[in-house]
């Protein structure tokens, strides 16, 4: 797959974000595709290509975005971290990590982009209402639209993959 591909997905994947995610916002909170996007690639392919896919999708997202440079890859390559640290200790094949590591990731990327509100001139308000006026209702969203993405990022990853060697039974 050329890296065109990849980008065209991103792209799609921003644009979406950017039209459609708004009339599937529950009162304020709405889910963030390219967040599910990265966290699923950075846990089919790894760190390194995760990372890649958050520089790309968090540039498209600081283009279309009215915040300053930075707002979104920043956190978005936070969420990488947390994602990467989390895909080695536990078994890739165990169901609940993508959920597990979709719901950490969320709130990573929430705290990433609220530490970089001050940077923009704002104000930071952290309080414990940020967790349930923020941080819950964004990763019960994001979960609910994980399987959307995580199927057919799933199948690309597999359709991408190299030859693997494995035991003939």
């Amino acid at each position: 797959m050329t890296p065109y591909l990849y980008t065209a997905i991103l792209a799609a994947i921003v644009i979406a974000q950017s039209t459609l995610m708004p009339a599937a916002a529950l009162g304020q909170t709405k889910p963030f595709l390219p967040l599910i996007a990265v966290v699923c690639w950075a846990l089919f392919r790894g760190p390194v290509p995760g990372a890649w896919w958050a520089v790309a999708a968090g540039l498209m997202l600081d283009a279309v975005s009215p915040a300053p440079m930075g707002f979104y890859t920043l956190p978005l390559l936070a969420a990488v971290l947390v994602v990467s640290m989390g895909r080695g200790r536990f078994f890739a094949t165990n169901m609940l990590i993508p959920w597990l590591l979709v719901a950490v990731a969320t709130a990573a990327f929430i705290v990433a982009q609220r530490s970089l509100i001050p940077l923009a001139g704002g104000e930071l308000d952290w309080d414990a209402a940020v967790i349930t006026r923020e941080i819950l209702p964004e990763a019960a969203l994001n979960l609910l639209w994980l399987p959307v993405l995580y199927l057919p990022l799933r199948a690309l990853a597999r359709s991408v993959a190299g030859p693997r060697i494995e035991w003939e039974t």
